[in-house]
């Protein structure tokens, strides 16, 4: 290989605060097997120092490199002061993808983030390459008073935690999987595999550069997945929750997607293989008996009528200006009845279609992710990023930040001088985003038809949870696209808007007995205590029924009541009756970041302020 990955380190940060201010007070950069030690700021700087001076360029991964930036931030700033060192800072919505230091005729560093190369927490990474994560100390603030930094055995845990990072991303390097991100790793395989079969032009041509006038357009027609929710409460009986095996592989590899330059046209299509992009305003009705499934996509429309920005419309008293594909607009006629505004003609944006262009690579990162289940955790985590990471990176969008560091003397500190940039020859192609998501909305919603409207309790991407036993008209399966049977829950508790709770067993003996699921509440374990759950999902763990309410998560004392939750504290030597439920949230502070005790309230917005009238 060209790259030299044994140049590739692992770096951890242990720190620590007074509330106002944070300091670092430990550091480990590792090769993966040995690591350089350090206790402050001043001797991070130096490591560095020594690092460019020596005419390599290396690459060090951090586990959440923007958190920990903060705190050796200030050791970088210090080169450029000092040694004329450069820095390159590239962040997208605010967390830093890569940051580049420079010594002019010698050597660089290039710090990466090793969770968007292989998202997940340390504790799973360590686990894929057959490692375990040490049990750490009582980071409350103050914590390293009490340490004795001079005894070898206060540094195993950010040694490990360094190796771990080392020796997780030598192994990518070693495999060829060398981009700063995930999604960057997908995209050069597929640019590679397709150039090998079809030559060098054959990508430029079928995804080309399109203007940013064109992707701005098109970019308001950039939309995720459906979420649906009903029969609000306890749901008991037979439940089936299924999901589909890899929805955008299977819409990649076997749905119509577009390509090449569009043409425009003021008339729809008549070719019905014709893939198009129309933008029109109208207004929508749901149909009776169907489920309304369609939410605006910002807030200003959601104002309009009335609703929260999270709830599916029901009518609409006003005409709203749309983007949307055809395979949208086949979607919504299916569910609402349409009101076109007359005054606005339609503008249509019109493409060919192809089909499976990238049928090898799904085909090659299937076979990984099946050869090696069971066997090789890194591999088998790596090939399904690999498979669910190429879509996306089609969207990637042209205005990016230049950002560069700068001293801010009412601040008394290093603030982010941050300016628009945006790439004019953009690599990536937003059509091919955008159908591939049109298409995993049509998928789900055809699923959602076949199990039944009415049964339906949530769907959320790619998954349908629903009253009954699987339909027999479904097309169940182990197979790309095929729906598998996750669950078969006995009960479920409906909360709302990506907010649901699954009893898998009952009695409940631990947390593998439910499946919980409800966004902003992060599910984390305390590793150094047989992996007991902590924080603020231990409220839902205790109570179930809690998710179907507007109460307000997160307590300092918390008590448990279950009886199952109480002896896995008990068994893991914690307090049951003093659980900190708290939500933590980072806040910078001169020196660093400190993480901010939240509570968090069970809201989704998903009941109206007003219905329009008929």
């Amino acid at each position: 290989m060209a790259y030299a990955y044994k140049n590739v380190y692992g770096l951890d940060l242990e720190t620590d605060h007074g509330g106002t201010e944070a300091w670092i007070v430990q550091w480990a950069l590792s090769d993966g097997r040995d690591e350089e030690l350090g206790r402050d700021l001043p001797s991070i700087r130096d490591l560095f120092r020594t690092m460019l001076e020596s005419d390599v360029a290396s690459i060090v991964y951090i586990h959440n490199l923007s958190y920990d930036w903060e705190f050796f931030k200030y050791a970088v700033w210090n080169l450029m002061e000092t040694i004329n060192a450069t820095l390159h800072l590239n962040r997208r919505n605010g967390r830093i993808i890569t940051a580049t230091v420079k010594l002019e005729g010698h050597g660089s560093i290039r710090f990466r983030d090793s969770s968007l190369k292989m998202p997940g927490p340390l504790y799973a990474l360590a686990q894929q390459v057959g490692m375990q994560k040490l049990e750490g100390f009582d980071f409350i603030p103050g914590w390293s008073r009490t340490v004795d930094l001079d005894d070898s055995a206060a540094w195993d845990y950010v040694r490990m935690d360094a190796r771990i990072v080392a020796v997780a991303m030598q192994q990518m390097h070693r495999d060829g999987f060398i981009k700063s991100t995930s999604s960057g790793d997908c995209w050069m395989d597929a640019k590679r595999m397709i150039r090998e079969k079809h030559g060098k032009n054959f990508w430029s041509n079928h995804f080309p550069s399109l203007s940013l006038e064109l992707d701005t357009v098109l970019r308001k027609g950039y939309r995720g997945g459906i979420n649906i929710s009903q029969h609000r409460g306890e749901n008991r009986g037979i439940i089936t929750h299924e999901d589909v095996n890899s929805m955008y592989p299977t819409v990649m590899m076997y749905d119509p997607l577009p390509y090449g330059t569009p043409f425009i046209t003021l008339c729809p299509p008549e070719n019905d293989e014709t893939l198009y992009v129309v933008k029109c305003r109208m207004k929508l009705t749901v149909r009776e008996g169907k489920i309304p499934y369609f939410v605006f996509g910002n807030h200003l429309d959601a104002d309009m009528e009335g609703i929260e920005p999270t709830e599916p419309v029901q009518c609409c008293s006003h005409y709203h200006d749309m983007t949307l594909t055809n395979v949208d607009l086949w979607c919504l006629n299916e569910f609402y009845e349409i009101e076109m505004d007359e005054e606005m003609p339609p503008l249509y944006w019109c493409w060919a279609p192809s089909t499976g262009i990238f049928a090898d690579y799904i085909n090659k990162w299937t076979k990984v992710k099946k050869e090696n289940k069971g066997k090789n955790p890194m591999m088998y985590q790596k090939a399904k990023l690999m498979l669910n990471g190429l879509y996306g990176r089609f969207a990637l969008n042209p205005d990016g930040e230049s950002c560069t560091m700068v001293y801010d003397a009412g601040e008394d500190d290093l603030v982010y001088s941050s300016a628009s940039e945006t790439t004019e020859d953009m690599d990536a192609y937003l059509p091919y985003a955008l159908f591939i998501t049109a298409w995993a909305r049509y998928r789900l919603l055809t699923q959602v038809k076949t199990v039944g409207d009415d049964s339906v309790i949530h769907c959320d991407t790619d998954s349908v949870i629903h009253l009954g036993p699987p339909v027999e008209s479904g097309n169940y399966g182990k197979e790309l696209g095929q729906w598998d049977i996750e669950e078969m829950p006995v009960a479920m508790y409906e909360g709302g808007f990506k907010r649901y709770i699954e009893i898998l067993n009952e009695p409940i003996k631990d947390e593998s007995d439910l499946n919980v699921a409800c966004a902003g509440v992060p599910q984390r374990v305390d590793m150094g205590h047989d992996a007991v759950p902590i924080g603020m999902w231990v409220e839902l763990l205790d109570d179930p029924p809690l998710i179907c309410t507007q109460h307000e998560l997160g307590q300092k004392h918390y008590q448990i009541r279950s009886a199952w939750l109480r002896k896995r504290y008990t068994d893991a030597g914690l307090d049951p009756d003093d659980v900190n439920t708290m939500k933590l949230i980072p806040k910078k502070v001169r020196g660093g970041v400190i993480l901010e005790e939240r509570t968090h309230r069970l809201k989704d917005g998903m009941t109206s302020r007003f219905r329009c009238r008929l």
